[in-house]
């Protein structure tokens, strides 16, 4: 970033960073979403829901305790995958929950973010509790990628290197302002909410510690904190007036400096939410590259992998220590794993989210190829982030023979894009495996294609499913 847009943390500030950064989200709230970005909004909340019906089988008897005193027969909103109604911030929560765990939602490389799990599961339970039309839905969509996007990117990558969980800190603040921007908030009420966002948005990398099921958790909580923070603000609760700056601020709690262009400035880009990946595979996204490089390994060499002696995968500062663990307790440690990834590519050629599974997990093949991975930091990869976030991969077999392939933007990247089509794919793929048939999800599908403003055959379509 050029030298003069980086500001310290603890800098003075002479402007009032809050009212900026909210005035631009106003700005962009006021104007009129051009066809770009309401397919793109489309493109997302289909991906999310995918995602959400996948979690929901793989969380339903945690979330099912979760439910046990949240059901609502009359009113409530669509805890999705459960085909049933709960109050509005317990569906929030266990949405949250549904649609991070699988680690198939959408993120955002700028920012270490994935935005699409806190955002959708704010907005969606109360667009149907209070009857928002579906215009309306996708401002809220496309303000809160903004902004939780925008102060993500903006604060990269101190606020990671420091421990915090970008999806649960920005995530919160973008969850937040989407639901104001869908309700019709002033900018009074806009500054409210984005104060009441900050002074409680928190969430700590520790959850993705080897045999922790708690990172969908950080994903969910920033979705009810949100709702929270708009609730809070549509009530009147004054507002500290620039929770950004200062030495308790937003800004010098969460990194030691940050981008201004990116945090207020327009976009050169246009809306944040283009700059969106999808993710193909069910694992972290810091393992797609890795997962990339070994399947185009094994389309073009006939590979046995007892003939391997040791693979070694050479990628960006920050993964070793966090995500190059050989052994997993369960399929939550083996999707934040590398050395996994690359394995089950190797052996299935595929990284699915059938590839993610309790079985897969105990395969010996697996498990001893798991071992054989070694993951190493390179400064020139490391350079590349986060225009670049790659991974080298080099397999030498037992005779001293050596494969390698590199790949610098996998697959789902805008630079790489997944079609509709290869969407819709991905979509039915996880709805199956929610255990939901083709009829009911081709029906979402075409629901999501030709999204009606009157949104209520869209929920009831979503508890059917």
């Amino acid at each position: 970033m050029p030298a003069e847009a980086y500001r310290s943390a603890c800098d003075p500030m002479t402007d009032n960073l809050t009212q900026q950064f909210v005035a631009r989200l106003q700005v962009l709230a006021d104007g009129r979403l051009a066809g770009a970005e309401i397919q793109q909004a489309k493109r997302c909340l289909l991906d999310y829901i995918g995602a959400a019906l996948a979690g929901a089988a793989i969380i339903r008897p945690q979330a099912e305790k979760l439910l046990a005193h949240g059901y609502e027969t009359k009113g409530g909103s669509t805890v999705i995958g459960f085909g049933a109604r709960a109050g509005l911030e317990t569906a929030t929560l266990v949405n949250g929950l549904s649609s991070h765990v699988a680690e198939m939602d959408d993120g955002v490389r700028f920012g270490m973010i994935h935005p699409g799990s806190p955002i959708f599961s704010c907005l969606l339970p109360a667009a149907e509790r209070y009857s928002v039309q579906a215009s309306d839905l996708i401002k809220g969509i496309v303000i809160g990628y903004d902004a939780a996007l925008r102060l993500a990117s903006a604060i990269q990558p101190s606020h990671y290197q420091r421990g915090y969980h970008p999806t649960a800190t920005c995530g919160t603040i973008g969850a937040a302002m989407g639901l104001g921007a869908m309700l019709g908030f002033d900018p009074q009420e806009m500054g409210s909410t984005f104060a009441a966002a900050c002074v409680s948005a928190s969430g700590s990398l520790k959850v993705v510690d080897d045999g922790s099921e708690l990172k969908p958790y950080n994903a969910g909580r920033a979705a009810v904190v949100g709702l929270l923070s708009a609730q809070m603000a549509r009530a009147g609760f004054g507002a500290p007036p620039d929770a950004l700056s200062g030495e308790a601020g937003f800004l010098a709690m969460m990194c030691d400096g940050y981008d201004v262009e990116r945090l207020i400035e327009p976009s050169s880009a246009g809306f944040w939410i283009h700059q969106v990946y999808v993710k193909p595979y069910a694992a972290c996204r810091h393992a797609h590259p890795s997962i990339e490089a070994c399947l185009r390994l094994r389309e073009r060499i006939d590979l046995n992998t007892d003939q391997i002696s040791g693979i070694r995968v050479t990628t960006y500062k920050g993964l070793v220590g966090r995500h190059d663990h050989r052994t997993f307790t369960n399929v939550a440690s083996a999707r934040m794993s590398i050395p996994y990834g690359v394995a089950v590519a190797l052996v299935y050629g595929r990284a699915g989210i059938g590839e993610f599974t309790d079985e897969t997990i105990s395969n010996p093949t697996v498990r001893a190829l798991a071992l054989k991975v070694e993951v190493v930091s390179d400064d020139a990869f490391t350079a590349w982030v986060p225009e670049k976030r790659a991974a080298r991969v080099e397999i030498t077999l037992k005779d001293g023979t050596v494969y390698e392939d590199l790949v610098e933007y996998p697959k789902g990247e805008p630079e790489n894009p997944m079609t509709d089509r290869e969407l819709e794919d991905k979509f039915f793929a996880l709805s199956e495996y929610g255990g939901h048939g083709p009829e009911s999800s081709r029906m979402i599908v075409e629901t999501v294609w030709n999204l009606p403003d009157n949104l209520e055959q869209f929920f009831s379509q979503l508890r059917h499913c």
